[in-house]
């Protein structure tokens, strides 16, 4: 009875022919380049975020922020999801999109450098009518033909807004390098491990920490993020893009597992930064060594601050292996494979 109570409350835009489908705030950013190319185009666009108790994420949607960041960037949504739509995208897997009939079409987002990676694992990708990925890496681990190469969009469109200084947003006085700390979430979080042994980093840097979304909403996370909160000479908003945060720093510490680890480099090619691992055998889950120098990867906390002093950039392969170039020009492409259902 609750939800049908709920539902009158919903709004649907029955004429939508592309949709967005939300389970997580984060996707606003990574699919607005898209969205806002699309409405230049005349197409008619929605943000869908349904509450948790429709959404087929259930209560792993962060709603309430998902509401606020949709409103202050003033972008068209609705809370509930025309079915009928002709094109609907998730960053999921397809079972996310189980109440459309039609085209489903998957945005890939970050590549991690774990060989069993979300972005390279083909059950991810199954079910889906078009498949937009970053790059030749992708490409050649799927081998799908519906999957198409564009780059990284929400990258190349943040390029092209004005300066964030986050060193003023956030009262950072400081004469020591400057260290960003990017730590994932799940079982291959790296705060509980290395955490003393980054705050101990303290004497020579300056500590900037970016929690990861789940980190700073989930309840069983909270030991963790009270741990990054210690750490941290400042902690950023978990809401605070990639782009403007690797433009503060000096150093990079990251999670491999977190795409962030390759995103760092698309963001500054230069950008010096060590791979962090909770793993004890870690190297047996990593990239093998045409790729990567594995020696850059520190599981041993112990070994992290001359792991610092030795970091050089640690890809063998160049950067566009994994990101396609100037991808902001690419949303033609992807416009052109879209046109095909509308």
């Amino acid at each position: 009875m609750l939800k049908k109570i709920k539902s009158i409350f919903l709004k649907k835009n029955s004429k939508s022919a592309i949709e967005f489908y939300l389970i997580d705030a984060f996707e606003i950013y990574h699919f607005l380049p898209l969205y806002l190319y699309l409405k230049d185009k005349k197409i008619n666009v929605n943000f869908v975020a349904e509450p948790c108790f429709s959404n087929t994420s259930k209560k792993w949607f962060d709603y309430k922020n998902a509401l606020r960041i949709l409103k202050e960037l003033k972008l068209h949504f609705y809370t509930k999801c025309n079915e009928n739509a002709k094109i609907a995208f998730t960053t999921q897997r397809v079972e996310l999109l189980d109440k459309y009939k039609n085209i489903k079409a998957r945005l890939s987002y970050g590549i991690g450098l774990n060989n069993s990676n979300f972005s390279i694992d083909k059950n991810s990708f199954e079910g889906f009518n078009l498949i937009f990925i970053h790059g030749q890496y992708q490409k050649d681990k799927l081998k799908k033909d519906n999957a198409y190469i564009i780059g990284y969009p929400k990258y190349d469109y943040f390029k092209d807004l004005p300066f964030k200084d986050l060193t003023s947003i956030y009262n950072i006085h400081t004469k020591k390098p400057i260290l960003l700390y990017l730590p994932t979430y799940d079982e291959d979080s790296s705060i509980q491990k290395f955490a003393p042994f980054i705050k101990s980093l303290q004497e020579d840097f300056f500590i900037v920490s970016k929690p990861h979304h789940c980190t700073a909403r989930l309840k069983d996370k909270k030991t963790d993020f009270l741990l990054l909160k210690e750490l941290s000479n400042v902690l950023l908003s978990p809401n605070e893009t990639l782009f403007d945060c690797v433009r503060l720093a000096d150093f990079v510490l990251v999670d491999a597992k977190s795409g962030a680890s390759s995103e760092i480099v698309y963001i500054d090619k230069n950008i010096k930064f060590i791979l962090l691992s909770p793993r004890k055998y870690c190297l047996e889950q990593y990239f093998n060594q045409d790729i990567l120098e594995c020696s850059k990867i520190v599981n041993n906390p112990k070994n992290l601050k001359e792991a610092i002093l030795q970091a050089s950039y640690p890809y063998k392969k160049p950067i566009n292996y994994f990101y396609k170039d100037k991808s902001y020009l690419n949303l033609d492409l992807i416009f052109k494979e879209l046109s095909r259902y509308l």
